[in-house]
């Protein structure tokens, strides 16, 4: 998993890229941990570049929303395409976390 971030109004970016499986939760629980929002900012995942998401991958996406939630913070996705896209549907994901506009 590769990251990169940036911020665009009332929202902070995620690009995740490469694949999201569970040999990537200490990364990914570094970076969201570090996220120091204010109350009302979002939080979008842009998935464009995302190649492969496994059930641990979903699972932290889960606990972003909620050490987001903690925070007043919401967490939204976007871009999810392919066998990530496919996944997140048959999953019914976008009940989990909504897709951005």
């Amino acid at each position: 998993m590769n990251f990169q971030t940036r911020t665009t109004g009332d929202a902070l970016e995620i690009l995740i890229s490469g694949r999201l499986t569970y040999e990537d939760h200490e990364q990914f629980r570094e970076m969201i941990t570090s996220i120091d929002g204010s109350p009302g900012q979002r939080i979008v995942f842009d998935f464009s570049d995302l190649a492969f998401i496994d059930s641990a991958g979903l699972g932290m996406l889960v606990v972003a929303k909620d050490l987001a939630a903690a925070k007043a913070m919401t967490v939204q996705m976007r871009n999810a395409k392919d066998l990530v896209g496919k996944l997140m549907t048959l999953v019914k994901f976008h009940d989990v976390i909504p897709v951005a506009d």
